[in-house]
């Protein structure tokens, strides 16, 4: 029997329903999932499912007790990766798809809202805490490897083109404390960061920057960082006008400059 499409009456028809199967076992329960795990669903099946479990929601006591069982499980995954090919099964089964606009919007709101982030924050402080000395190493080595191996983008290259062709020493993608600095000038001390207008133009972007100034200038680091659009304008004169700024402000005390 299909779900009733009145909301009482599907809330009634859902709490019926469980509990009529609340106690019940099916001896070939794991025989029958086996067997339908391969099959694949109609786009009309997909439809009704849908359907059936549109405003349906999970009560809190249920999500307790989820939470409960799950307690101190370990995800198979755990260490590993997916292979290329499975990579690939997952980059063709979701191709093309794409989430209504209505559930983008409800999703944009949720992660904008303070107590997402709140929350968010949270989660990750008490997960960092749960870790060992040595899953917090491994942790870090993951994700600097990872930032290390990021691909550079084109403004950077454009200053690093520039850089050569004054014959300045650089190093990229350096690590400093929790960052990765763009580039960095081994012999003066200097970190260079080239700020894209995607990614450096809101006000919380510029917060993190802020924060991440004052992380180098306390440990004796300069810092210059250079925009998108001077850049794109004239990659060499903009590298040279930074630094120079720079090492006029450093007569008085280190202060990172924005060009």
């Amino acid at each position: 029997m299909p779900a009733p499409k009145d909301p009482e009456r599907r809330a009634e028809w859902i709490r019926k329903n469980a509990e009529w199967h609340r106690g019940r076992s099916h001896g070939g329960g794991p025989k029958i999932s086996a067997a339908l795990k391969d099959v694949p669903k109609s786009p009309e099946h997909r439809a009704k499912l849908s359907q059936a479990l549109m405003g349906h929601s999970v009560s809190q006591e249920t999500r307790d007790k989820i939470s409960s069982a799950n307690r101190g499980h370990v995800s198979p995954m755990r260490g590993r990766r997916h292979s290329v090919e499975s990579n690939r099964r997952n980059s063709e089964k979701h191709k093309g798809k794409t989430l209504p606009d209505e559930c983008k919007r409800k999703l944009s709101e949720v992660r904008r809202s303070p107590e997402y982030r709140q929350r968010n924050a949270e989660n990750g402080r008490a997960q960092w805490q749960r870790l060992s000395v040595e899953e917090r190493r491994q942790w870090m080595e993951m994700r600097f490897g990872h930032l290390s191996s990021a691909q550079t983008s084109s403004i950077e290259n454009m200053v690093a083109s520039a850089m050569d062709e004054c014959g300045v020493v650089y190093l990229r993608q350096v690590r400093i404390g929790p960052y990765s600095a763009d580039l960095f000038l081994p012999n003066s001390n200097v970190v260079v960061e080239c700020d894209g207008e995607y990614w450096h133009s809101t006000g919380r972007a510029r917060d993190r920057d802020a924060r991440r100034d004052t992380f180098m200038a306390q440990r004796g680091h300069g810092v210059v960082r250079l925009g998108e659009r001077a850049i794109r304008r004239n990659p060499k004169d903009c590298l040279l006008r930074g630094l120079l700024l720079l090492q006029l402000r450093s007569l008085v005390a280190r202060q990172p400059f924005r060009g």
